[in-house]
């Protein structure tokens, strides 16, 4: 039996990049209207509701702090997702498993058609995709492995 598992510091990679998008987005657009005195409204409509709106200064560590949340929220998901994950190969079957009490779901080798593989650029890791027949679901997803092109071919050796 052997066994593999996705790349945990490559899960936490490729989400991170996919947060940093618009992380710096938002990040971007405040120091624009901050530069283009568009915050001014703020103090403006702070002195006719005073205690509605934060301060400059408070409102730019708001941010800072949900930048911060999210992130973390971000790549805790992907560090709980792909550390609990594990797929077993057996000879006639592999199994996989979404946590530490999972007994796993059983795919035949027999019921894979096509197995396709995409690479995250720069990162070694990819996603590698089991198009089922025969079974419940119809496609099965196996993300952040490494060496994606290597064990792509050696699932393919597998259902041959």
């Amino acid at each position: 039996m052997d066994e593999i598992k996705p790349d945990v510091r490559g899960a936490m990679a490729v989400q991170g990049m996919k947060v940093l998008g618009p992380v710096l987005a938002v990040l971007a657009v405040y120091v624009m209207m901050k530069a283009l005195g568009i915050l001014k409204i703020f103090s403006d409509a702070k002195e006719v509701l005073p205690g509605f709106f934060p301060s400059f200064g408070n409102l730019g560590m708001l941010l800072m702090a949900m930048i911060a949340v999210a992130i973390t929220a971000v790549l805790w998901i992907s560090y709980s997702g792909a550390k609990g994950t594990r797929y077993l190969f057996f000879p006639e079957k592999m199994v996989v498993c979404k946590g530490a009490s999972d007994e796993g779901k059983e795919i035949p080798y027999s019921g894979i058609t096509r197995v396709t593989m995409k690479k995250y650029p720069l990162l070694g890791v990819g996603k590698i995709t089991l198009e089922l027949s025969g079974l419940d679901e119809q496609k099965m997803e196996m993300d952040f492995i490494g060496n994606p092109f290597e064990v792509s071919k050696y699932i393919e050796g597998l259902r041959a």
